[in-house]
Order: C-alpha cells, then sequence, then structure tokens
C-alpha cells in the first residue's frame, strides 16, 4: 500500500476527507510508485493516470463524489 493512502487511517468518510487531504495524496501516491514503461503504454501515462485512478478508489470506498 502507498505511503500516502497508509495516511488515510479509516474511517474514511465524505466528512473527514477535505479537499487539501484528498489532493495531497493523489500526488503523493503519484510519486510513491514506480510504474514501468512497456509497448502498451509509457510510464510516464501510468504516472499521469495514477490519481485519477486513486480519486476514484476513494470515491467508491468513502461514496462520496
Amino acid at each position: 500500500m502507498s505511503i500516502a493512502l497508509r495516511e488515510l487511517k479509516p474511517p474514511i468518510d465524505c466528512k473527514t476527507l477535505t479537499v487539501e487531504l484528498v489532493e495531497s495524496s493523489l500526488f503523493a501516491v503519484q510519486d510513491d510508485i514506480n510504474p514501468i514503461d512497456d509497448v502498451r503504454s509509457s510510464a510516464e501515462y501510468r504516472r499521469a493516470l495514477t490519481p485519477v485512478f486513486a480519486k476514484r478508489l476513494l470515491s467508491q470506498i468513502t461514496n462520496c463524489e
């Protein structure tokens, strides 16, 4: 698990998630990963998508939009 996501300890809900906390966590996750380059996509592209997928994950587990 990412260091950034470890900081978001349960319970995570819409009341405890602030915009600042979400934004800092999303970009910390991006810095925390080391994606590979291959024929399907570049490491740069994978790194750019990381905050998008992390935000979707947080939305799903907290039922927040």
